[in-house]
């Protein structure tokens, strides 16, 4: 992105990460975990002062005026010092400075706001007013604001927007000085933060969606748990609602409940292709996806989700509390395989001090790659799931834009 205020708003020319990805892995191996890098970004009015005093310097000399040569050098002097000071002083701060977050891990529902206590200190013990952006993915929005280093914390306000666990990686600082001369751009990477986005809870029609046979949620819980079978050694896996608590604690570890086939329990197939990761007007297709799941999760421990996509196949089982994992676990599998096509609000002079791991945090995909799956996949997704009765197929309709369209 080439812009340097606001680092949160889609569609201002953002670029591509490009073919350096061997640069950003061996910088992030080669680069502490806490690092801070500085920018200087001069403005036209430093040039033409200092070619103002270099023009009453010489003007004195060509005219053997004793009284301006020494003018311009005095003001030269002056001016240099001025602007010499307050780069070493304002780099030195923002060079030991550190984003602290107040709480390591937060929650919202989509489309809904909280709030996170930020702090900036540095070791230099100066206080400084500057403008600071987080350094997020887009599933969240946040304004640029304005804090003091040294000062106490800052209530920065988030709005979800797009349901995943979004790692909030640091912040990217801007400070002027008075006469407006230069301006210092510094990146700030910290440890990380945790927003998780969470989908809503709500009630949905199922049949909205098309999801034929999956009105019944008035049968047994039994019923729609399916038969105990046994009880196993617990699957880290399985959410924890599948413990047998009494038993693990007999024991003395943990035992999960083995169960049959889901009674009235469907099975998820989803895309998970980059189509499905794409914004547009603001929404993803994979949103409308996962609060499906989740309507779904509301009746049922867990589910069965098959994620398919070009040449791949995958079972995962998702609870409901496991949902923004599972967009996280889909959205970083599509970047990391086409980091030519990731996109990221960074500005691109700085983006090259981002670790590997930090990009993947905060990329989202910017266009459509060649990954959609086909019939084989589809059917090999049927051949997993066996004999389940009921299976929502969640993914774009090629005739109806971006709605999830299909069930059995």
């Amino acid at each position: 992105m080439t812009r340097h205020n606001s680092v949160q708003t889609l569609g201002h020319d953002l670029p591509k990460l490009g073919d350096s990805y061997q640069d950003y892995d061996a910088a992030s191996r080669s680069i502490g975990k806490r690092r801070n890098t500085i920018h200087v970004i001069p403005s036209n009015k430093l040039l033409a002062l200092y070619m103002l005093l270099s023009g009453i310097t010489y003007t004195g000399l060509i005219t053997n005026n004793v009284f301006g040569t020494y003018l311009g050098l005095i003001l030269f002097i002056v001016f240099t010092s001025y602007v010499l000071t307050w780069y070493l002083l304002t780099s030195l701060t923002l060079l030991f400075s550190e984003i602290v977050f107040e709480s390591s891990r937060i929650e919202v529902t989509i489309d809904t706001s909280t709030s996170l206590n930020v702090r900036v200190v540095s070791r230099i013990p100066i206080k400084l007013g500057i403008s600071l952006s987080l350094i997020h993915s887009p599933h969240i929005t946040s304004s640029e604001e304005r804090v003091t280093i040294n000062g106490d914390y800052h209530t920065m306000n988030l709005l979800g927007r797009w349901i995943g666990d979004v790692g909030i990686i640091g912040g990217i600082v801007s400070i002027e000085d008075r006469m407006g001369l230069m301006r210092i751009q510094g990146l700030i990477i910290s440890d990380e933060t945790h927003v998780i986005v969470r989908p809503a809870r709500v009630y949905r029609e199922y049949g909205r969606f098309g999801l034929v046979g999956y009105g019944e949620v008035g049968t047994s819980l039994e019923g729609r748990l399916g038969d105990l079978k046994s009880l196993v050694e617990y699957d880290y896996e399985r959410p924890a609602s599948t413990i047998h608590w009494l038993t693990s604690a007999r024991v003395n570890d943990l035992i999960m409940i083995s169960r049959s086939e889901y009674g009235s329990c469907p099975a998820v197939i989803m895309d998970s292709s980059s189509k499905v990761l794409i914004p547009k007007d603001g929404k993803r297709p994979i949103d409308d996806f996962l609060q499906i799941i989740s309507d779904i999760a509301q009746h049922c421990p867990e589910i069965k989700v098959v994620l398919i996509s070009r040449d791949h196949v995958e079972q995962r089982f998702v609870a409901w509390d496991s949902i923004p994992n599972l967009e996280h676990y889909v959205r970083v599998r599509v970047v990391s395989n086409n980091m030519d096509n990731a996109m990221i609000n960074v500005p691109k002079h700085l983006q090259r001090y981002l670790g590997i791991n930090e990009l993947l945090e905060i990329a989202y995909v910017g266009r459509e790659l060649n990954d959609e799956a086909t019939d084989i996949e589809i059917e090999r997704a049927h051949s997993i799931i066996g004999g389940t009765k009921q299976i929502v197929l969640l993914r774009i309709s090629p005739n109806r834009g971006d709605v999830p369209h299909e069930s059995e």
